[in-house]
């Protein structure tokens, strides 16, 4: 941490990075700690310490900004925002501290209440594509409920967290979802 953030009170960090210092240095223990040399040069420094890229993974899942505004803020690139995102995220995950459950795990657990709800989840407008799989994205992601472009996705709420379980285009009708999303088995709820 910088000399800013260690003078910083404890209220103030969590409100604005999102968890508390002790956690925080936790995380920056877990991603410092190096892995096995394999002879292979890893190219050029990065321009933000292994502090500060944390401090921007964190900004950016705990303030919902853009890649864009998250990189301007620490003085980087959109493209070099979304590498240190996925980096940090994969090496948080490799550690299991910061690793969600499967969707597996909802056969095995005994919860009394669970809610299922679809949101739709608005996207930029896809460009029209002449060939492919899917020739008018426009078209295919397009909600005619919310006259706009849209991505579905299923939530499943128990007692104590919340799972996305599956995810598909606007146009289709959030039972279709539900019946195809054979992540768990629906009979049991």
């Amino acid at each position: 941490m910088n000399k800013k953030n260690k003078n910083m009170n404890e209220k103030i960090f969590r409100r604005i990075i999102g968890v508390k210092k002790n956690t925080f240095k936790y995380l920056l223990m877990l991603l410092e700690l190096k892995p096995k040399k394999s002879g292979k040069k890893l190219g050029r420094k990065p321009n933000l310490t292994s502090n500060k890229q944390l401090m921007l993974t964190l900004q950016y899942w705990s303030n919902y900004m853009t890649l864009l505004e998250v990189g301007f803020m620490f003085g980087v690139s959109e493209a070099s925002a979304c590498r240190i995102v996925k980096r940090i995220e994969d090496k948080l995950a490799k550690s299991g501290v910061c690793k969600l459950r499967g969707k597996k795990s909802l056969l095995t657990t005994d919860e009394e209440q669970i809610i299922i709800d679809v949101t739709e989840c608005p996207i930029e407008r896809p460009k029209r594509k002449k060939l492919g799989r899917i020739k008018n994205r426009q078209k295919y992601y397009y909600s005619g409920k919310k006259k706009r472009h849209t991505i579905k996705v299923q939530l499943l709420i128990s007692n104590k967290e919340i799972r996305a379980t599956a995810f598909a285009n606007g146009k289709k009708h959030d039972f279709r979802l539900f019946n195809s999303s054979l992540r768990f088995s629906h009979n049991r709820y």
